[in-house]
């Protein structure tokens, strides 16, 4: 069953209206009823990303997880990590899951994308250019790292017993939203002023004839 998911996931990436924040839950399920095992820890509250990046976050997480799904057993069976943790100005996913027939040595080279690109990860190693072929993972890698540098964001690679994903994707700040809020707050009050300022200038002076 895995590797039908896999190929459907393919194809779907081609069609349709393209997928968001609204589209993740649906897209754990499937990984899940294909044999993944999958945990996710989540923090925070979902939001503040553009369309844009909605996408770019659901393909991350996407060809993260098809990667484990298709390096578990013979059955296309598997088990993954999801950590996402909203943070005030970005969103960060880890993905974890065994790399199973990899080749890279226990000290694994990571790569990244995005600001940063060839500064040492938050490890201490010195990242280089990814050769997503030399591990089994065809160009699945090359096109996240793609994603997440036309995002605004930063993605990383670590391969070692472990296969991890790190994205780090900018969100919208909340000062637009907390105006627009704010102004249809304050309409009401205004609205009752001016109310109060046109009904006093009716009202008699008092003063005898």
């Amino acid at each position: 069953m895995g590797r039908v998911l896999l190929t459907e996931l393919r194809h779907s990436q081609e069609a349709g209206p393209q997928p968001g924040l609204d589209e993740l839950d649906e897209l754990f399920a499937a990984m899940r009823d294909s044999g993944l095992a999958l945990e996710l820890r989540e923090f925070g509250e979902r939001g503040r990303l553009g369309e844009s990046r909605e996408l770019a976050l659901y393909r991350i997480v996407q060809e993260s997880l098809t990667n484990a799904l298709r390096h578990g057993d013979g059955d296309g069976d598997g088990a993954a990590v999801i950590e996402l943790e909203w943070g005030e100005q970005a969103v960060d996913l880890v993905v974890t899951n065994a790399a199973a027939g990899a080749s890279a040595p226990a000290t694994a080279v990571p790569t990244t994308a995005g600001p940063g690109a060839n500064a040492a990860d938050s490890s201490g190693e010195s990242a280089e250019p990814w050769n997503g072929a030399r591990h089994g993972l065809g160009h699945g890698i090359d096109g996240m790292r793609e994603r997440a540098s036309l995002a605004g964001g930063e993605l990383s690679v670590h391969v070692g017993s472990l296969f991890r994903v790190r994205a780090r994707l900018p969100l919208e700040p909340r000062a637009a939203t907390a105006t627009a809020t704010g102004a249809a707050a304050t309409t009401p009050e205004l609205a009752t002023a001016r109310s109060a300022s046109d009904d006093a200038v009716d009202e008699p002076t008092g003063v005898p004839a």
